[in-house]
């Protein structure tokens, strides 16, 4: 069955794409696809959080 990719987005931190892997091999082998990242490609998301590491976020605004 051929359908649009369907992104999986998610933070890049390790723990988020190691979730997000496992994510896109259950729904690939639930789709029947052979090829789980072309069906659910992964989009890493980065935050304002995930830039901001030397003061806290109230202070960026």
């Amino acid at each position: 069955m051929a359908f649009d990719p369907m992104p999986i987005a998610t933070r890049t931190s390790p723990l988020a794409l190691a979730q997000a892997h496992t994510l896109q091999a259950i729904l690939g082998q639930a789709a029947g696809v052979e090829d789980c990242a072309a069906a659910f490609p992964i989009l890493g998301v980065s935050t304002t959080g995930d830039r901001i590491t030397d003061r806290a976020l109230l202070a960026a605004c």
